[in-house]
């Protein structure tokens, strides 16, 4: 019965309650409120460090001219002047441009106590955007000093029509007429070798050349396999006749060879020979040799021993014409084969002749890729030389207030960082603490007076996990009546 209240005074006691959480925390405010204060002063500090960022935008039209040219059709409004808007982005964020706007800035940077500009710092702090359905360009740009941000901006708009002036080169009529002759050689020089690809494959009789020499070499490998199987049937031909010659007319090995024996007529014979000698055999037993059955039998038995000696010659001169005709098969596949290879040896030198002609097709054609390349640049350099297309419509202005860092949100976030910080750190010092002082604390706090501690008990390391439900002594005694009547063991006085 005793071991129920030491259980849920031990469950209890590892609890925290709402009110005993808010004791802890009202007893520790002045902590809290100081570590709230430290974290929220610290992220005010660090937000005071860092450098505000003022951005400006300049807005700018691009108008074409009267021509059909890529520049002239972004005033359309269709789909297709895409094209040309991300021309006019690639030009502006163009390492080339950017060099010079930060060398045309540098004695401005230097008066507003800016760090010295680069290309890759100007690119890296300029944004340009489409404004959508129209052919604006937003120009926005960011940097630490507001005059000087505008500054940057509106020197962009400004310079970049002389920008795209300088691209044009004095000489750039002739080299656009260079192109322009340059791309005639070359399509002539396609349509020679079209012809000439032309006029080789009806020279061939092809039209996949590059097949050519992989069925010459088929035919080779057919003629070879061929060939090997007609030499196997030669040898054995000639081997067989040999044989059959040394036999001479020893009909008895000649038909015990397994070649001549499996033949058709043969094996007939000799199986009427074994049925006549089966027959032969039983009319011995019965009758004389004088009897009319027995010289009937003997007579039909050496008349088929005649057809098998004359099958045999017929064999062996069926055997020789095969042999003769073979050779004759050999000789043909010999001279096909002379034939293939130097049909393959052509096919090769065709083949080489052929990829001469391809590669000088593919290189005209990829020449001419990289010349109509060329002269769509120059056309794109003529467009924009035939008249204004790049129109500011509204200049950067000084911008009044930093878009970043935003010390308002920073300050919010320091504070409520540096609160929950302080919760936590006295929740965990509340848990880590000692427990014995903490109720000490709040029971002082709470305005009662602490009349003495009561009597603990000592038990064995190993039975320190177990309920005590034995003991003996006046302490052990004082201990048990303690835990029935109180949660801790601090006799209170209200």
């Amino acid at each position: 019965m005793m071991t129920t209240p030491e259980n849920s005074l031990a469950s209890v006691d590892d609890e925290i309650d709402l009110a005993e959480l808010w004791a802890i925390l009202w007893h520790q405010k002045l902590l809290i409120f100081i570590i709230t204060l430290v974290v929220f002063l610290t992220g005010l500090a660090i937000t005071a460090r860092m450098p505000e960022v003022y951005r400006t935008t300049a807005t700018v039209l691009l108008k074409g001219g009267q021509g059909n040219h890529s520049i002239t059709a972004i005033i359309s409004g269709s789909s297709e002047s895409s094209v040309d808007f991300d021309t006019s982005i690639k030009l502006l964020t163009s390492y080339q441009f950017m060099d010079k706007i930060s060398r045309i800035v540098q004695a401005s940077a230097t008066r507003y106590n800016v760090i010295p500009w680069d290309a890759s710092q100007l690119h890296q702090n300029l944004s340009i955007k489409q404004v959508a359905k129209t052919n604006l360009l937003e120009i926005s740009f960011e940097g630490q000093h507001p005059i000087f941000t505008a500054l940057v901006a509106n020197t962009i708009t400004e310079h970049f029509i002389t920008y795209q002036a300088e691209l044009m080169q004095p000489n750039s009529k002739n080299n656009g007429e260079w192109i322009n002759s340059r791309i005639r050689t070359v399509k002539a020089l396609l349509a020679a070798d079209e012809q000439r690809l032309n006029m080789f494959r009806q020279r061939n009789s092809a039209i996949d050349i590059t097949n050519m020499v992989k069925v010459n070499q088929d035919e080779i490998t057919l003629l070879f396999i061929e060939q090997r199987s007609l030499k196997k049937e030669h040898e054995s031909l000639t081997r067989l006749l040999i044989k059959l010659s040394h036999l001479k007319d020893d009909t008895a090995k000649k038909v015990a060879i397994q070649v001549v024996a499996n033949t058709k007529q043969i094996k007939e014979l000799l199986l009427l020979t074994s049925r006549q000698q089966a027959q032969f055999s039983q009319i011995k037993l019965r009758y004389l040799q004088k009897h009319p059955k027995y010289q009937v039998m003997a007579l039909k038995i050496a008349e088929t021993k005649l057809q098998i000696a004359s099958e045999l010659r017929y064999l062996t001169y069926r055997y020789q014409a095969r042999l003769t005709e073979v050779n004759h098969l050999l000789i043909n596949i010999n001279s096909k084969q002379k034939k293939e290879k130097a049909n393959l040896e052509q096919s090769i030198v065709k083949f080489q002749e052929f990829e001469q002609i391809d590669r000088h097709l593919r290189a005209n054609i990829k020449l001419l890729e990289t010349l109509t390349i060329s002269e769509k640049k120059f056309q794109l350099l003529d467009d924009s030389n035939t008249g204004a297309f790049f129109i500011i419509v509204d200049p950067a202005i000084v911008p009044n207030s930093p878009i970043k860092p935003k010390k308002a949100l920073i300050a919010v976030l320091s504070l409520l960082l540096g609160l929950m910080f302080a919760v936590f750190m006295v929740i965990i010092g509340h848990f880590m603490s000692n427990k014995q002082s903490r109720y000490r604390q709040i029971i002082h706090a709470s305005g009662f007076r602490i009349l003495g501690e009561l009597p603990s008990i000592e038990r064995p390391r190993g039975q320190r996990n177990q309920p005590i439900v034995d003991g003996y002594g006046e302490n052990f005694d004082n201990y048990q009546e303690s835990v029935r009547t109180i949660r801790t063991n601090l006799l209170l006085d209200p």
